[in-house]
This record gives C-alpha cells, sequence and structure tokens, in this order.
C-alpha cells in the first residue's frame, strides 16, 4: 500500500505511528491534512521538535529500498552516511522524481536494543479475523547487522521466531541467503530463550488493531 495513504488510513483510526514531519506529492510539499506549507514551515517543525533522527521513505518503496536516514550532527544539520543534507533544495531534487513521506525516527525499548541497537527492530505479527474474533497466527522479529540502520531482510537483515505465547525468541535467527545464526553477529547476543518484556501488551495492542480494521481477514 502507498505509505502516504497508508498514514492517513492509521491515523484516521488512531493507530499509533511515527510523527510525521512532511509528505511530498507531486513536488509539493503537504501537511499531515494534505494542506500545502513551505519549506519554512518543515523547519519550524525540525527546530520545535528536535527529532534525532529522520527517515524519509519512497511512498511506493518496498524492502527498505529508497530511503533516506538523516541523523541530527552537532550543527543540528541532518545529514546522511552517503553527506546528503535534508534541506529544500534536497526535497525538490528528490520529489521531482517521487513521492515521499518524511517521519521521525523512533527510540526503541533499551531491552530490544540488546539485541541490535542501529536499527529499530520490528515485530512483524499476522492476524486472523474471523467474526469479531481475533487470534494471532504467527509472529517473528526483525533485526539489523552489520551496522544498518534498518531491518529488512532484503537489506542484510535478520528474522527471528517469537513463540506466540511466551514471548521467547527462537534458537536462530536466518538471513535472506538462508545463513542461520544462534547469536547476534554484531552484538553476540544468544537468541534461545530471550523473552521479549511486554509481549502481552504488544499482543494486546496488536489484536485491538486488528479489530479497528475488520474489513481484513488477514493481517501481518
Amino acid at each position: 500500500m502507498d505509505k502516504i495513504i497508508a498514514e492517513q488510513f492509521f491515523r484516521s483510526l488512531s493507530i499509533p505511528q511515527p510523527d510525521t514531519i512532511c509528505k511530498l506529492v507531486n513536488n509539493h510539499i503537504y501537511n499531515n491534512e494534505l494542506v500545502e506549507i513551505s519549506y519554512n514551515d518543515v523547519e519550524h517543525e525540525l527546530t520545535e521538535k528536535e527529532y534525532q533522527k529522520i527517515f524519509v521513505k519512497p511512498a511506493d518503496g518496498q524492502g527498505g529500498h529508497g530511503i533516506y536516514i538523516f541523523n541530527k550532527n552537532d550543527s543540528g544539520e541532518y545529514v546522511t552516511k552517503d553527506n546528503d543534507v535534508l534541506n529544500e533544495d534536497f526535497l525538490n531534487k528528490i520529489g521531482a522524481k517521487n513521492d515521499y513521506i518524511i517521519q521521525s525516527g523512533l527510540e526503541q525499548d533499551p531491552e530490544i536494543s540488546k539485541i541490535y541497537p542501529h536499527s529499530v527492530n520490528t515485530f512483524r505479527i499476522a492476524t486472523e479475523n474471523k467474526n469479531g474474533n481475533v487470534r494471532i497466527l504467527c509472529s517473528v522479529l526483525r533485526i539489523g547487522r552489520d551496522g544498518n540502520q534498518v531491518d529488512n531482510i532484503s537489506q542484510d537483515g535478520l528474522i527471528l521466531r517469537i513463540d506466540i505465547d511466551t514471548g521467547k525468541l527462537g534458537d536462530h535467527a536466518s538471513s535472506e541467503q538462508c545463513e542461520y545464526f544462534e547469536k547476534h553477529p554484531d552484538t553476540n547476543l544468544v537468541f534461545k530463550r530471550y523473552k521479549i518484556l511486554n509481549w502481552s501488551k504488544i499482543k494486546k495492542f496488536t489484536m485491538e488493531t486488528a479489530k479497528r480494521l475488520p474489513q481484513f481477514i488477514y493481517l501481518g
């Protein structure tokens, strides 16, 4: 699904998401309500909120491809590892080629950062909703590696099973190349029996969200 449309849809249902700073559509800048704004408005938002990390994602992107990740430096500028600077010229350049959504980075739970700290490691939980009865079918954790700031398996990330009942990790993680790891190759954290804290809260949030989307029998 188009990331801009998905953001509007989930926001209409009050489903929590990262802060959306602005949207680039047809090389024009818009706010959350799709009211056109200027780059000065974007600068004001960045100054006021003091985000440490910003993700610029192509609206039609998949697998983590085409994402620009900006980190705030000591001078207050947002810069990528390739030295792109987030400014009006940059938005004009990328906006001429595609639509984008610009969102804040998230600060993940320290217990998840112990596994791998450089990306936001995400849960992928599949649900079934039949006649209003929601159940979780399977759950996995995606984690980055090799210093990457994204956890997509197509970007050298790893995937790891989570026991639905206990929240404990499986014995090993795997890569897209079918490599298997009993511990994280960067942090050396052993996966077996590592327990996700607040797993019951994560499951509750997932099931409540699925109930808000009754038109979809299966989500994941």
